[in-house]
């Protein structure tokens, strides 16, 4: 008898030991592409008050998730691997810019921030702040992703091959008022960013209604939705030569309103 011991994140099938299946994080083609496979990373899980949490040490090709099935894994999650290969290559290069994309390759390139980021987070030591249904909803809807979560791109001058944030910090308006949506925001929310060479990817979820996303004119370029109630604001020079710098003030920049 075969003991089953896990469910898959993304279909809910039961995983056993012939269709368990293990998803790397950062794809292969990626890591052999950016030269990154042997880099060593050390994850650190720190709260919103600042307090460590855990921290692991290990390079990055062992950064992988193993709640996910081979039908997953060898389906879907590879189909739009390989749709979203190119469109990245062409992206990380600067032959193309973000900008230019038209819609199709927009929800692509969303629907793979948002598989990677989901991927990190079951993979990695922060805490799992995932909805459930938004892994079934990315399976089973493939134009769409779950309401309230949205995609941006941007490109700069690569200072280093990679780097992530895994982190769900806000900058909101009636910071005073609002003490419980604010413990909401921090409990329920999640904002993952990545930048990979030249390129600046971000994936969130704001899960109140009241408020909406505001974002850095010019540099939150949408991928999905395209377009949607939202907010703008100008700011100083954008970090463009730095990688570290670029990939937060990218992932800080994006700020909650309440309407």
């Amino acid at each position: 008898m075969t003991l089953v011991s896990k469910i898959c994140l993304f279909c809910e099938e039961l995983i056993n030991s012939e269709n368990k299946s293990i998803e790397h994080v950062i794809p292969k083609w990626l890591l052999e592409l950016l030269q990154i496979k042997d880099l060593e990373i050390e994850p650190s899980h720190i709260t919103p008050e600042e307090n460590l949490v855990s921290k692991r040490k290990h390079n990055l090709e062992s950064l992988k998730a193993g709640n996910i099935c081979r039908d997953c894994n060898n389906g879907w999650m590879s189909k739009l691997e390989n749709e979203a290969k190119p469109i990245i290559e062409d992206l990380i290069s600067l032959k193309r810019l973000c900008i230019d994309l038209n819609d199709q390759e927009r929800l692509i390139l969303a629907r793979w921030t948002t598989k990677t980021a989901y991927t990190l987070n079951a993979g990695s030591n922060y805490h799992k702040n995932i909805p459930p249904e938004h892994y079934s909803y990315l399976y089973k809807n493939k134009n769409l992703l779950p309401a309230n979560v949205w995609s941006f791109a941007q490109q700069h001058h690569a200072s280093q091959a990679f780097y992530w944030l895994q982190w769900p910090a806000w900058a909101l308006n009636n910071v005073e008022e609002n003490h419980a949506e604010i413990e909401q925001l921090k409990t329920q929310a999640y904002k993952i960013s990545f930048q990979f060479s030249n390129l600046l990817l971000t994936v969130f979820y704001l899960p109140l209604n009241e408020y909406i996303p505001v974002l850095w004119k010019g540099i939150h370029i949408p991928m999905y939705p395209k377009t949607g109630k939202c907010g703008w604001y100008e700011k100083e020079k954008f970090p463009w030569d730095n990688s570290v710098n670029a990939v937060t003030k990218f992932h800080l920049g994006v700020e909650a309103w309440r309407q």
